[in-house]
């Protein structure tokens, strides 16, 4: 039977600007272990290795080649369990909708940020990312312990034997 065990949450962390990564690790690595990436490709090559591993993305809107909305909306389709953050510095109407609409985001946060309202959203999502872990592993051993039941009741049944509890 599995159990339900605490790990550190980890966020991924994606923006063009390396320093923007450096103050993000820095101001957060206290609630979280934090990756980080500087383009979409970057994210999404961590995001394969590591998706098991991340509780929430983070990741500003307005990067090169690739925006926000499409590595939150490569995450929703490929590992919807982790919690999706967009952040931006721009008022982007159209992208907060979109990041709505096809990535499903937990939050949009506008930059500059206050400090202490995202570690609040952050804690919020990790939250929700172990509360949705916690469902599933619940849903596994339920599950299994279902099959080991219907296994036991169908031998009980075909055989010859009469058992009584």
């Amino acid at each position: 039977m599995a159990y339900i065990t605490e790990k550190t949450p980890t966020i991924l962390f994606v923006d063009d600007e390396p320093q923007e990564v450096k103050y993000f690790k820095k101001a957060f690595s206290g609630v979280a272990h934090i990756l980080g990436a500087n383009s979409v490709d970057a994210a999404i090559e961590i995001l394969n290795q590591h998706h098991e591993e991340i509780s929430v993305i983070v990741t500003d809107q307005r990067m090169p080649n690739k925006n926000g909305v499409e590595l939150l909306d490569y995450s929703h389709k490929n590992y919807p369990e982790i919690v999706r953050i967009l952040t931006t510095a721009f008022c982007d109407t159209q992208s907060a909708v979109e990041a709505i609409n096809r990535a499903e985001i937990f939050r949009y946060i506008s930059k500059p940020w206050d400090i202490d309202s995202l570690r609040a959203s952050l804690t919020e999502a990790i939250r929700r990312a172990s509360m949705r872990l916690s469902s599933e592993t619940i849903i596994r051993a339920l599950t299994d312990d279902c099959e080991h039941w219907l296994k036991y009741a169908t031998h009980a049944y075909d055989s010859q034997e009469v058992y009584r509890h």
